[in-house]
């Protein structure tokens, strides 16, 4: 199973951990620049951790795949 790392803590990111959740996915970090939003995601959809910094999450070893959910 993959450990799937969300950026961002928005309605698009709410679509995507839906999606990974209905196919057995590994919801691992989130991180948002807000860390109350990133915690509430954390509690809503069981993610492992939870950051501050988008750089925190994408250097955590055990974040294998990156889906970025914020505006361009």
């Amino acid at each position: 199973m993959i450990n799937f790392g969300v950026i961002g803590a928005g309605r698009i990111a709410k679509t995507f951990c839906d999606a990974v959740i209905n196919h057995q996915g590994l919801l691992y970090a989130i991180a948002s620049r807000d860390l109350s939003k990133a915690d509430a995601y954390k509690k809503e959809y069981g993610f492992k951790a939870a950051y501050d910094s988008y750089e925190a999450l994408l250097k955590d070893p055990l974040v294998e795949c990156v889906y970025i959910a914020t505006p361009h």
